[in-house]
């Protein structure tokens, strides 16, 4: 894809009106599991640590590895040359970049008093009807922002199925809450979000989905556009964001933060989806290494001693490793979205198939 617009104007210009590209053009890029050998290979070597020091016999991998998926850090090269543990993984997760400057400091404060007098409500939003005010508290899900509420100048809307999801990533010394309420209020100006709809929530800083937009197939070129444009206008996002989502602003590796995913349904996150099927890959995997080496030992009972060997392939990024990796992930994303025809060739939009629509 070409994300530059045409010749003629300025640079700030053309950074200042970039437009994003069509849905069309987002699932036809090229995206697959070989394009994230250093996530992947990251991620296999945390679940394996956090395997060995929880000792989670009943449960394969330790049940919170969505947080492995969900830091940046895991996209780093020399990840293992700073952490040899999680306990090392999640203090450099906490700690990296936490300083904000004394203006982001002071945008932050006024963002934060901005977002506490927003009106809010906790009765809940059905699909298709409006929310009671701006701001909504979900049980398990978070607070949202959302134009999709009733308010006497409120226009009529044409509510769309929230089936996409723009993520930003942002690291701590960036405030959220400016960027939150900063997208929020350039979202709400947009035309085409007030006509079809939006939700926006954030999950906090240093994560691939700090700030997250749900929105349907006619609104989510200009949610791109809005949230592209604030990247370029703020210089942010220059950070690796969620694991096989399209970044249709990367230019020289910049703006790897912002990444286009779809909501797959049926109770799952983007994320919940990839890490499950990550997990049973991963786990799959070891246990033929156990297998193909003699171990006495079951997968539940493996040592980093017995592991040191796939370490080190791990780490090699050995392509058989991956080859195999990336077998077992297809079946295992296959069978959770419980159809044969998943796109392999962009996996930033996989969809649940209904149960009457099973093809097993």
């Amino acid at each position: 894809m070409n994300f530059e617009r045409s010749a003629g104007i300025t640079k700030h210009e053309k950074e200042r009106n970039w437009e994003a590209p069509s849905l069309r053009e987002l699932k036809e890029t090229e995206n697959t599991f070989q394009q994230y050998q250093t996530e992947i290979a990251n991620f296999f070597r945390l679940a394996l640590l956090d395997k060995i020091k929880y000792k989670t016999a009943e449960l394969g991998f330790f049940s919170d590895a969505k947080t492995f998926f969900q830091s940046p850090l895991i996209a780093d090269e020399n990840l293992f040359e700073q952490v040899s543990s999680v306990d090392e993984f999640f203090e450099l997760r906490k700690f990296r970049d936490r300083t904000m400057s004394a203006n982001e400091k002071k945008r932050h404060d006024a963002a934060f008093e901005k977002f506490s007098s927003i009106d809010a409500t906790t009765e809940p939003r059905y699909k298709g009807e409006y929310a009671a005010a701006p701001k909504m508290r979900v049980p398990g899900a978070g607070t949202f922002l959302t134009n999709i509420y009733r308010s006497p100048n409120k226009q009529a809307m044409t509510l769309e199925d929230k089936r996409y999801r723009v993520n930003l990533a942002l690291t701590h010394d960036i405030s959220q809450f400016r960027v939150w309420t900063d997208l929020y209020e350039s979202l709400c100006k947009n035309p085409e979000l007030s006509k079809y709809g939006f939700d926006i929530k954030s999950l906090g800083n240093n994560r691939t989905d700090a700030i997250i937009i749900y929105c349907g197939e006619n609104a989510l070129p200009a949610a791109i556009t809005e949230t592209g444009n604030y990247c370029l206008a703020e210089d942010i996002g220059h950070v690796s964001g969620v694991p096989f989502g399209v970044a249709p602003l990367a230019k020289d590796g910049k703006f790897e933060g912002l990444r286009v995913t779809s909501t797959p349904g049926d109770g799952f996150t983007f994320n919940d989806l990839q890490t499950t099927a990550l997990l049973e890959a991963c786990e799959a995997v070891t246990r033929t290494f156990l297998k193909q080496t003699g171990s006495p030992k079951t997968f539940e009972e493996a040592s980093t001693k017995d592991l040191e060997d796939l370490h080190a392939i791990i780490a090699s990024k050995d392509p058989v490793l991956i080859r195999d990796l990336n077998r077992r992930y297809n079946i295992a994303l296959r069978k959770i979205c419980g159809t044969r025809a998943v796109d392999l060739h962009n996996l930033a939009f996989p969809t649940i198939k209904k149960a009457e629509d099973l093809e097993w």
